[in-house]
């Protein structure tokens, strides 16, 4: 199972996400996850560069800011805040989907 231009590693997944699919597909190639393969390091290079979006926090959302902006009541003040949350306040940050362990 050796090759000369190859260097054996063991790939492992990052996320959640990524433990799911159990395999990583790069350049034709399918590698399972957790077993040592032989790869050549422009492959390794490529699947160190796969990233996934990663929710990392929220800001917080003033009700009393939303209310007085739009002449509305705190009820529906709170209504468009939790509508909003989740999608304009979220901070997204790229992280490694995959770990490449080289033995």
């Amino acid at each position: 199972m050796a090759k000369k231009n190859g260097i054996k590693v063991i790939v492992k997944p990052a996320t959640d996400n990524a433990y799911k699919e159990g395999y990583v597909k790069i350049n034709g190639k399918v590698i399972p996850f957790d077993v040592p393969v032989i790869l050549e390091e422009r492959d390794i290079k490529a699947i160190q560069r796969i990233k996934e979006p990663k929710r990392t926090g929220n800001r917080a959302i003033d009700v009393h800011q939303i209310m007085n902006q739009m002449q509305i009541t705190q009820e529906k003040a709170n209504k468009i805040a939790r509508m909003n949350k989740d999608i304009e306040n979220a901070e997204i940050k790229f992280v490694p989907k995959y770990f490449v362990q080289i033995l």
